[in-house]
């Protein structure tokens, strides 16, 4: 993977509350947008394969994601299932948001998760 952003959509595209499925260097990857801020993380759920764009986001703290088929829940911030537990679960990628839009670059592998 490059050590570069990558450009995968505006802000607009993602309001409060909403994930959107992009690709990325080859990869599908879900932005969730919660309460304004800006998180990425790979596409499919690493239980069941299912797309994790059609999943819901909750406040937290931490920033969490429900899986849409199964409910396993999961810590955006880290990566990790909260239920059932299970350490870094979910590959995050790291975000930023420059001007409208937002970028994402993958988190380096064995690395923990962006914060």
């Amino acid at each position: 993977m490059s050590d570069e952003f990558v450009r995968v959509g505006r802000l607009r595209d993602v309001p409060p509350g909403k994930l959107k499925q992009v690709r990325c260097a080859g990869q599908d990857v879900t932005i969730a947008n919660v309460s304004g801020t800006i998180y990425a993380f790979d596409a499919y759920c690493p239980h069941a394969a299912w797309p994790l764009a059609w999943s819901g986001v909750e406040v937290g703290p931490p920033a969490r994601l429900r899986c849409g088929l199964h409910g396993w829940l999961f810590d955006l911030t880290s990566g990790d299932a909260i239920l059932p537990p299970e350490p870094q679960c979910l590959p995050i990628w790291e975000t930023r948001v420059v001007g409208e839009h937002i970028e994402v670059r993958p988190a380096a592998a064995g690395q923990p998760a962006a914060k």
